[in-house]
């Protein structure tokens, strides 16, 4: 039996992809961090499905663990979220945060750690940047909100 291998062209960690940008400012039309938590979802899976599109990941899944009132609250609660390459599913837990969603579509496109920090945190900051200005590089790669002065 012969299995092709089809290598996924690389995809620059630290250069903006203009066509994402574009895509992440129509989302932020949406006024992402607004509504209820199911209506944040539907926001997610917007974004979701049009950037399937984008990078031609057509099987990419996005779930969602448990999200509550209480768990967007607790700084750093989407740290538990992640991408698993064997079932191809993102999963987002405790927080709808769209650093950490940027983060997972970054391993699901195939960068390392490093990379995808890189990757989210310009892609974030570039279309959120007041939204990027209240936050702070915390314990490794996890990015959480500055103390308020």
């Amino acid at each position: 039996m012969y299995t092709e291998v089809i290598k996924m062209p690389e995809i620059p960690h630290d250069q903006l992809n203009q066509n994402l940008v574009d895509l992440l400012n129509e989302w932020k039309q949406q006024k992402v961090w607004r509504g209820t938590i199911e209506e944040r979802k539907q926001k997610f899976m917007w974004i979701h499905e049009h950037m399937k599109i984008l990078f031609n990941k057509p099987d990419l899944q996005l779930v969602f663990g448990e999200i509550t009132e209480e768990t967007e609250r607790i700084p750093g609660s989407s740290g538990t979220s992640f991408y698993d390459p064997v079932h191809n599913l993102i999963k987002i837990n405790g927080k709808l945060s769209v650093i950490t969603f940027l983060h997972e579509w970054g391993h699901a496109l195939g960068m390392s750690q490093a990379e995808t920090v890189d990757w989210s945190w310009l892609h974030f900051k570039t279309c959120f940047p007041v939204s990027a200005s209240r936050l702070e590089q915390s314990i490794g790669t996890m990015f959480v909100k500055k103390p308020r002065m």
